[in-house]
């Protein structure tokens, strides 16, 4: 009811289906015959998905991280692998087999990469305890 003027309306939702009983349990059956293949469709397109996003982060770690020449060679041959894979919709065998691959490879060039990051900066070795600690006091901005 609108305050100001007093006016009162109002809606009512119907349903205007124009589709029978038998149309409806068909479209029902039909949907439950296909969930199986649509599952495995969609189940195919997101590990074509996780590919192409550790391709991604691949590249944009060699980018970003210097490493030694064979693990980033290695690093872009699974590279180039994985988006030629990604481009002719392989098999789901293919495509996992690729991603496991991808994903140590980025592993160990990480690895390598903070391997050469650390020796290349003066002490950069780990202290006995295992930790880098800095101790420090401060005091809050106000």
């Amino acid at each position: 009811k609108e305050k100001t003027t007093g006016k009162e309306a109002s809606i009512k939702i119907e349903n205007t289906t124009t589709l029978s009983e038998e149309e409806i349990q068909r479209m029902i059956e039909e949907a439950k015959r296909y969930e199986e293949e649509d599952k495995k469709k969609k189940a195919h397109v997101e590990l074509k998905n996780n590919l192409d996003t550790a391709r991604i982060q691949a590249e944009r770690l060699m980018q970003e991280k210097e490493a030694p020449a064979e693990a980033k060679a290695r690093l872009e041959e699974l590279a180039k692998k994985a988006k030629e894979l990604v481009e002719k919709d392989a098999p789901d065998e293919e495509l996992k087999r690729a991603l496991d691959e991808l994903l140590q490879a980025i592993q160990a060039y990480e690895s390598a990469a903070s391997g050469a990051a650390s020796q290349a900066q003066p002490g950069g070795e780990a202290k006995p305890g295992g930790e880098d600690v800095i101790d420090t006091d401060y005091k809050p901005a106000e």
